[in-house]
């Protein structure tokens, strides 16, 4: 059964004021009992950093905050005085068996502006790096993200981040029937702000029954229509559109919504820009977590051959470890940049 984990009142004024000399860049061997939260706090001396233990161990933690398996060997990642991003330089082959073009307009997990080099492109690299059979292949970044190959003419053979169209329950869906989708990349957190004077408990959906939530125009919404919810048509949920995730937040502020729902970093990040940690906090658990995925189209003639080699790849990197290397040393970069 999940339990239940500090309640959302202590976290007021704690997510980014309080500094501890944090114990970290070390194993932690998961004991009965053990959340997500006490790790943060034994660690970092504040169970509100979560995140940065979640995101640097999706591999061993595969979705779960709360029942966590004893014995799961869990990187704990430091989250300050980290320092320059060290990758691997992009392979380029202009005679390239497989192109792959990331989009960079999905922050930070794609954002160019945001890192040296964006995690997913480096987590893609790295698994290409280690794939059966291998091919020759090159890495071009693009504007955006989205479907921009077929056989007939293709710019890339696939592209990257691609959200799951949660096909396995909306088989109709139109990216279902145009792509492959890999494995996931990396795990994206969508988290409730609330006003740090007005928080309430949210320990699942029934919570946010009758409430009115902003979620940014532009921004994914699949996770508010999944099974269950159905909030953006005439669900129990209010979904409010703002312009931007500024926008959201000056609506919460301003009373005119109850909560703001966005991807963790690019709340966290709207509130250390605008200067609302006293003012804006996250709530104590996701509202889902969301896959990235690499997208191959169906109609592509090697389309399941490269789907192979690419989630062999990415089993291999977790494998010898080195995909928790990759997180880690991003998430502790992203931490820095929002405290």
């Amino acid at each position: 059964m999940m339990r239940h984990f500090f309640r959302q009142t202590v976290l007021a004024g704690l997510l980014f004021g309080q500094q501890v000399a944090a114990e970290c860049d070390r194993v932690h061997t998961v004991a009965t009992d053990d959340t997500v939260f006490t790790i943060a706090e034994q660690y970092y001396g504040d169970h509100t950093r979560w995140s940065v233990i979640y995101d640097g161990n999706q591999s061993q933690l595969g979705g779960q905050l709360f029942q966590l398996a004893p014995g799961t060997q869990l990187t704990i990642p430091c989250a300050n005085g980290v320092g320059v991003t060290q990758v691997a330089p992009l392979r380029q082959n202009s005679r390239a068996d497989m192109i792959l073009q990331p989009g960079s307009n999905f922050a930070p997990y794609a954002a160019v502006d945001w890192i040296a080099l964006p995690m997913v492109a480096e987590i893609a690299e790295a698994a290409l790096a280690l794939m059966p059979a291998p091919v020759t292949y090159e890495v071009r970044f693009g504007d955006g993200a989205g479907p921009v190959a077929t056989h007939e003419g293709p710019v890339a053979d696939m592209t990257f981040p691609w959200l799951d169209p949660a096909c396995a329950t909306r088989p109709g869906a139109a990216a279902c029937a145009e792509v492959h989708l890999s494995d996931p990349l990396v795990e994206t957190l969508v988290m409730v702000f609330a006003d740090a004077e007005a928080i309430f408990p949210f320990d699942g959906d029934a919570d946010l029954e009758g409430l009115r939530l902003c979620r940014p125009v532009g921004h994914p919404t699949q996770d508010l229509e999944r099974p269950g919810r159905g909030w953006l048509s005439d669900g129990p949920v209010e979904i409010v559109r703002a312009d931007s995730t500024g926008s959201c937040f000056d609506l919460l502020l301003d009373g005119a919504v109850d909560a703001v729902t966005v991807e963790q970093w690019i709340g966290l990040k709207t509130i250390a820009d605008r200067d609302l940690r006293d003012r804006v906090v996250p709530l104590s658990r996701p509202l889902s977590v969301e896959g990235l995925h690499i997208a191959i189209p169906r109609s592509h003639w090697r389309g399941t051959a490269f789907l192979y080699r690419v989630n062999a790849g990415l089993e291999a990197l977790k494998a010898t470890g080195g995909y928790d290397e990759i997180v880690s040393r991003h998430v502790a970069r992203m931490q820095a940049q929002v405290e």
